[in-house]
């Protein structure tokens, strides 16, 4: 079977398998930048050489135990960096973190889609956050009501903000995500979150937004006079916990998810 060693000395690495990576072109001499899927082969020695076999679809399984060797092989290459406390887990193709409650300024803009919007500015309560990426391209939010750290045990709650839909995936419109150099920081998230127009609910279901209260209503009576402290008795519950968040089947159990009504 083929060898690769850089050196005589050292151990030769054997090829094992293959990775074939599908996805549309730019144009006919450039590199695919945006891959729909990908497919994971074994390579078998015919005739003495090595061929890739027939494969099947890569899972999210497979993505990070390859992640997983090749980093601890490569471990000594990494740099050393800070990591905040408050980032509850990070992976391959996920970044989870959380930010206490506090205020944070908020823009509403009227939106022609929606006769419940309106157009003020204020430095709003919020509640504590669990924020999570998925391949440094989309952004999920969260509310709990826990004012500390939480842990994997913790209820989630519906984010109580406009442009979050049910699963508490974040309608990202026309807000330009992070850089890539930036993707795995949480401050360009929040950043590029709070910093965006809230226009209107994304669902019209009562009581799941904003509990007991029109969310519209609720959001310009906060803007008109903001209280001291978000009231979390408002909050609605998903049937989710932070553990959820970190488990392989993350995306086939926010899938999974009943919508609320009105969604769109």
């Amino acid at each position: 079977m083929m060898g690769v060693s850089a050196q005589s000395s050292a151990p030769v690495s054997l090829l094992k398998g293959a990775i074939l990576l599908y996805g549309g072109r730019t144009s006919h001499d450039s590199v695919c930048d945006v891959f729909d899927y990908a497919t994971v082969h074994e390579v078998a020695v015919i005739r003495e050489r090595p061929e890739v076999t027939p494969g099947r679809l890569m899972t999210e399984k497979d993505l990070g135990l390859i992640y997983a060797q090749l980093a601890h092989k490569q471990a000594v290459r990494k740099p050393v960096h800070w990591i905040e406390d408050t980032r509850l887990a990070e992976g391959a193709d996920r970044l989870v973190w959380w930010t206490p409650p506090g205020h944070r300024s908020m823009f509403f803009k009227k939106s022609s889609t929606s006769k419940a919007s309106f157009d003020g500015h204020a430095i709003c309560p919020v509640p504590a956050l669990v924020w999570m990426t998925i391949d440094a391209q989309h952004l999920h939010l969260y509310a709990v009501k826990c004012a500390g750290r939480p842990t994997p045990e913790t209820q989630l709650f519906q984010a109580p903000f406009f442009n979050v839909w049910g699963s508490g995936q974040v309608c990202l419109g026309n807000a330009s995500t992070p850089t890539a150099e930036r993707a795995f920081e949480p401050k360009a998230w929040e950043d590029m979150f709070f910093g965006s127009s809230f226009t209107h609910p994304n669902f019209s279901q009562k009581d799941r937004l904003v509990k007991g209260l029109d969310p519209a209503a609720f959001w310009k009576s906060q803007v008109e006079k903001p209280t001291r402290r978000f009231p979390t008795s408002r909050l609605a519950a998903v049937r989710l916990t932070v553990g959820d968040l970190i488990e392989v089947n993350t995306r086939d159990r926010l899938a999974g998810l009943e919508r609320p009504e009105g969604e769109f």
